[in-house]
């Protein structure tokens, strides 16, 4: 039995993403701040990116424009979809989007420049926008999340797989 469906995983995640896009317009410090962040960040020894967060740019609003249209997108698909489209869209966007995040994440985590290296010449390079703790904390959460929305819907579509099977086992026991 399932204690969350997939629709609801998923409705979280929209709001979560809702609530990320509000934040990034008006205080983006706050989402700089959280305990998640810090101890993913400091775990995985991400440079912390406190000072871009700490007055809303033109850079934030952007990209909380973008969440606000994922969010919205997502929440239409999740909503608005009969339950066979919606097992075929979900089962597979998940795995596209993971496809994109995990080398997102590997290229984060395994391009982080050296903290605290004396001597250590910083140049700009490929991506060093995204070589922080928020981007980090972000994709990581997304890539759980739509890991666990990939399995949910496996999981429903061999439920209802299981269900039809024993409706045409009865349909057929009847007939004879």
């Amino acid at each position: 039995m399932q204690i969350f469906s997939s629709s609801l995983v998923l409705k979280t995640l929209a709001f979560f993403h809702l609530t990320l896009a509000y934040y990034l317009l008006t205080s983006p410090v706050t989402i700089a701040n959280q305990n998640l962040v810090g101890i993913l960040g400091a775990s995985m020894e991400m440079p912390t990116a406190r000072s871009a967060f700490s007055v809303p740019d033109p850079s934030n609003a952007l990209a909380a424009f973008f969440l606000a249209f994922l969010a919205v997108t997502d929440l239409s698909a999740v909503t608005l979809l009969p339950l066979e489209i919606y097992n075929y869209y979900w089962g597979v966007q998940a795995p596209a989007r993971l496809l994109f995040l995990f080398p997102v994440s590997a290229f984060i985590y395994f391009t982080k420049p050296a903290i605290g290296v004396a001597g250590a010449v910083s140049k700009a390079g490929f991506g060093d926008a995204l070589k922080n703790d928020i981007v980090f904390t972000f994709c990581f959460v997304e890539i759980a999340t739509y890991f666990w929305v990939y399995t949910k819907i496996r999981d429903e579509n061999r439920e209802t797989a299981l269900k039809a099977a024993e409706r045409r086992k009865i349909q057929e026991e009847r007939l004879n």
